[in-house]
């Protein structure tokens, strides 16, 4: 994990201390490294509820309630706005303590569609005000990623956790 995403975690944690919220994540693609950016913070756990790491489309069914007819859906499927949502809020249903959510799913690689290489979703919702905010965003690093690239495969999580931090931070200004 690279300075620029602590940065941003801190960036977050600032935002989150200073409106009273607590954070929920359902993470896929970056498999748990957003709430690992918050957890590097001395004293998170005052605004950090945890992190539903829903790699497997099982995990999604199972803990976060995801229909396996969407996640099997050609035109959906678990990498997309829809499930982002979907992940979204039934993580912050699922977590009372929480009063935003933050969800993430993309193509990491090593073996993604090239259409849909380094396509990252991310959605928002806040509890209080159901305001929400849905991103899509393209990484950077040119795709597909070999599987032996350790160090593109990181640099993609690097780019995809700051991408999703600072959009989230951008949002909660918005939404004081």
């Amino acid at each position: 994990m690279n300075s620029e995403v602590l940065h941003s975690a801190a960036r977050l944690r600032d935002l989150l201390v200073g409106q009273g919220r607590k954070i929920v994540f359902a993470e896929s693609c970056t498999a748990g490294r957003l709430a690992a950016s918050l957890g590097c913070i001395p004293g998170i756990s005052s605004v950090l509820c945890g992190s539903f790491v829903v790699y497997r489309n099982a995990s999604k069914q199972q803990w976060l309630g995801i229909a396996a007819d969407l996640l099997d859906d050609p035109a959906v499927g678990p990498v997309s706005q829809q499930v982002t949502q979907l992940l979204a809020e039934n993580s912050l249903n699922r977590t009372a303590e929480a009063d935003v959510a933050l969800a993430i799913t993309g193509e990491i690689g090593p073996s993604s569609e090239p259409s849909m290489s380094g396509k990252i979703y991310c959605s928002a919702l806040l509890r209080s005000s159901g305001n929400s905010w849905h991103r899509e965003f393209q990484l950077s690093l040119p795709g597909p990623v070999d599987e032996r690239d350790i160090a593109a495969r990181n640099a993609r999580l690097d780019e995809a956790s700051q991408l999703a931090l600072n959009g989230l931070c951008d949002f909660l200004f918005q939404c004081p």
